[in-house]
């Protein structure tokens, strides 16, 4: 049998559930709940950080944080975090 996984990336909050064996799960991305923030931050080192941990550096460094990117899929401007 095989096995699916869905993901509902949405402008605010993301989510994924897994079908295996007949059976729906929605699987916990996030620190309290099922959805995470549509959030990534890129720290000066170039570690990638995604939703709640995205949210809480990106209060410090606002530059280095994007939300609500789903909006900007098929535009060619690039996306700058930070300097890069």
């Amino acid at each position: 049998m095989s096995s699916h996984l869905g993901i509902d990336a949405g402008t605010s909050f993301t989510a994924a559930a897994v079908r295996d064996s007949g059976r729906s799960s929605v699987n916990g991305l996030s620190d309290r709940s099922s959805a995470l923030p549509s959030a990534v931050y890129l720290a000066a080192d170039g570690t990638w950080f995604s939703g709640d941990a995205a949210r809480r550096r990106g209060v410090r460094e606002p530059s280095r944080m994007a939300e609500h990117f789903k909006r900007r899929f098929g535009d060619s401007a690039p996306l700058v975090l930070g300097a890069t």
